[in-house]
């Protein structure tokens, strides 16, 4: 696993939110005093890679974003879906047209 990601997600989080690291640990100590978090302390987590679950989900609460979970392969298994519900229609047409060549082979005998 990627030791930087967290990093780069809360870069991420703080540029789009136009918040430096000082004022992100600043509205953890308004909103939620409990999880206090220094900027020295956030600052050390992030470089050796050691932010935990915990501290992601307290930064994304102080930010308003959620943390969710979503398959990887989400567009793969769409897709696949959706090639299957093709070849099911295909085969429905197929079957259509098979019993109409025999009403017609049957109209003409």
């Amino acid at each position: 696993m990627d030791k930087q990601a967290a990093r780069k997600a809360v870069s991420i989080l703080l540029a789009e939110n136009s918040l430096t690291m000082r004022e992100l640990c600043e509205c953890i100590d308004e909103t939620s005093p409990q999880d206090h978090i220094s900027v020295n302390n956030l600052s050390n987590k992030l470089a050796k890679g050691s932010l935990r679950y915990c501290d992601m989900v307290v930064i994304a609460n102080v930010l308003g974003y959620d943390i969710r979970f979503v398959p990887r392969n989400i567009d793969e298994k769409l897709n696949l879906n959706s090639k299957v519900d093709l070849l099911v229609k295909i085969k429905e047409q197929q079957k259509n047209l098979d019993e109409m060549n025999e009403i017609v082979k049957s109209m003409f005998s």
